[in-house]
């Protein structure tokens, strides 16, 4: 008898978020039963205050009346998911206009090592813009190894580790960067020394040789271990692309 081959279940964006929201509410249900709670601390006013954050259930009436109500609130708030979108809407006019075709395509001449060296230390400072690298360097990326007949999945996941692992490092401080150091400005104020001021070029130079050293052994643990994990996948026969360069710099700008 012949074997039926096993098909893989692969779950769609919107069911996995569906999936991912009913565990929210399990969890919800969970930890208001359980009455688990945390401590806040903010500083108002200069005062550091403390309030007790406590868990509510989705599944209760006021739980239900919260999500309907905030449901748009919250999706106004998430930002990088109109960034997303946009992103997506300029890639796929970038594709069928042919404007990636023309800016990627010479970047096949490049070795893989290279180019995974040059991926991930564009995603690691890529944090400078914050979460918003989510939203457009990961497609980009995506894009770029499409084009040069490498996998695309191999650039994401490149690019993703990049992001992840390397947030805090980069060539120039972030938000992140300004924002904790108001935090740790006013905490030492408050506790400590009230003349404290945060210098967001103190720890610049941990950040730039971290975004180096990231870079480098990053690479080597990507080429010897995921690399030959990832199925290759078959270039696309080259075209004769003739690219009108003035065209190209003003499609670019």
């Amino acid at each position: 008898m012949r074997k039926k081959k096993k098909e893989k279940l692969s779950l769609g964006p919107v069911f996995t978020i569906m999936i991912l929201t009913l565990i929210i509410i399990v969890i919800s249900f969970l930890f208001s039963i359980l009455q688990i709670q945390g401590n806040q601390a903010e500083i108002v006013n200069g005062v550091l205050e403390t309030s007790v954050i406590s868990v509510k259930n989705i599944l209760s009436g006021d739980g239900l009346k919260y999500l309907l109500s905030n449901t748009i609130t919250n999706l106004s708030l998430f930002e990088p998911l109109f960034l997303l979108i946009v992103s997506l809407i300029g890639i796929g006019i970038g594709e069928k206009s042919g404007l990636f075709k023309a800016i990627f395509t010479p970047f096949r001449k490049l070795k893989l090592g290279v180019l995974t060296v040059i991926t991930l230390f564009i995603s690691i400072i890529s944090s400078i813009i914050g979460e918003y690298s989510f939203a457009l360097v990961l497609p980009f990326i995506g894009v770029l190894y499409k084009y040069i007949g490498k996998n695309p999945v191999y650039g994401l996941l490149i690019s993703f580790i990049g992001m992840t692992v390397g947030y805090a490092s980069g060539i120039i401080f972030n938000y992140d960067t300004y924002s904790l150091g108001l935090l740790t400005s006013a905490a030492a104020r408050v506790e400590v020394d009230s003349s404290y001021v945060f210098n967001c070029f103190s720890s610049i130079y941990i950040t730039v040789v971290s975004a180096f050293v990231l870079t480098i052994v990053g690479s080597i643990i990507v080429l010897k271990f995921l690399e030959p994990k990832v199925p290759k996948v078959k270039p696309e026969k080259e075209e004769d692309l003739k690219i009108d360069k003035t065209a190209l710099m003003y499609s670019n700008f």
